[in-house]
């Protein structure tokens, strides 16, 4: 997440590749997420009887923290701008710096 965010700081011809390195990163960590998730829930499963349970309900909070966290998103990004779209990023009052960080504060309560 953090090259996606640092790659409109870079260069056009520097961008494709940071955008593609953080895209192979990013599979990377849903692999290994997703290898180590059965193992979790069946260790915090009692007695292994209920590890159904425990992953639907990681599963849930997993996408209610995600929902929220766009919602969230969007209405800073809404905020900043004053009502205005964020195409605007020469004349509009939405610069760079403020999306980064607003992307950044997403992406801290998501994970």
């Amino acid at each position: 997440m953090a090259l996606d965010l640092a790659s409109p700081l870079l260069p056009g011809s520097c961008f494709m590749v940071l955008v593609s390195l953080a895209s192979v990163a990013r599979a990377m960590v849903g692999m290994a997420s997703g290898a180590t998730h059965a193992a979790l829930t069946q260790h915090f499963a009692a007695a292994g009887s209920n590890a159904a349970d425990i992953s639907a309900k990681a599963d849930s909070r997993e996408r209610a923290t995600s929902i929220i966290g766009s919602l969230l998103g969007m209405a800073f990004t809404h905020h900043m701008a004053g009502g205005q779209g964020v195409g605007q990023w020469g004349g509009g009052r939405v610069e760079r710096p403020q999306v980064t960080c607003g992307g950044a504060m997403h992406w801290t309560a998501a994970y």
